[in-house]
């Protein structure tokens, strides 16, 4: 049977792997613009589970350190790790946070705010698409793909066109 961890089982799930604080840090600040903006579209009427977002984006880099070679490996590592615990839901979206989200075209709403969250947080600042993208491009240039920019920017036209708000605006209103 799948289940969703709650924020204190996501944690305990932090230390069983041994997680790195800067990568914690980065997950608190991913989970909270993820929560900001999956409440917002709860708001609007969309269909989107509120514990799937949080589960997924506080467990999204849960593999980063064991990828950092293998980048297009990351996310796909961790689904396999939670998948052994059951979390079947919360791998699919965490594996969707990464690079294979262009794959899946099928990606539901949490997967969209959990993958558009990450991008939008540089270590532990909320950061524009822009100023994320080019720092991407710097440290991963060997493996970078313009593909995951573009879908990144789709992304992030799909929310904010069902929000009352813009994208710039996210620094301010998330402190």
């Amino acid at each position: 049977m799948t289940w969703i961890p709650n924020t204190k089982q996501c944690r305990e799930i932090w230390d069983e792997f041994d997680l790195h604080e800067p990568v914690r840090k980065h997950s608190k600040v991913v989970n909270e613009v993820a929560m900001f903006l999956a409440k917002k579209l709860k708001n609007s009427g969309a269909d989107i589970d509120l514990d799937l977002v949080n589960a997924a984006s506080l467990l999204h880099d849960l593999d980063k350190i064991s990828t950092l070679k293998k980048v297009k490996q990351h996310g796909t590592l961790a689904k396999k790790w939670l998948k052994e615990k059951e979390l079947f839901r919360v791998g699919n979206a965490v594996e969707r946070h990464g690079p294979v989200i262009i794959e899946k075209p099928d990606a539901g709403w949490e997967d969209k705010v959990v993958h558009y969250a990450d991008k939008r947080v540089q270590y532990i600042k909320i950061v524009s698409l822009k100023k994320r993208f080019n720092y991407i491009k710097e440290r991963y240039k060997d493996t970078f793909e313009q593909a995951h920019e573009d879908i990144a920017y789709k992304i992030e036209k799909e929310i904010f066109s069902k929000l009352k708000i813009k994208p710039e605006q996210l620094m301010e209103l998330i402190k």
